[in-house]
């Protein structure tokens, strides 16, 4: 793993401040008014964004979707979240704090 991941991994990870959002049914749409775009996540990445409205670790978004999910299991919640996470930075509507 590079350092830059790691740092992304381990460090709090916040939105975008040109990213707006809105909710269609259990999804929800990303709008980058920098890049115009917009990005649709799932029920389980909505559930994420939602929780990034604040800073949050990447161990805090695993413990929230073990939470909302019991039957999702703590290793399979920690590797969703890295992919959501390297996604969305990736798009760069998720920033490293």
């Amino acid at each position: 793993m590079d350092s830059d991941r790691s740092a992304i991994v381990d460090g709090p990870i916040r939105r975008a401040d040109d990213v707006s959002s809105s909710g269609v049914q259990d999804h929800a749409v990303l709008y980058s008014s920098t890049q115009s775009k917009a990005i649709v996540l799932n029920s389980t990445g909505a559930v994420l964004w939602e929780a990034l409205e604040a800073p949050r670790r990447p161990s805090e978004l695993a413990d929230l979707l073990v939470h909302r999910f019991p039957d999702l299991s703590p290793d399979r919640a920690h590797a969703d979240v890295a992919a959501f996470l390297d996604r969305l930075v990736g798009e760069n509507v998720l920033r490293r704090d």
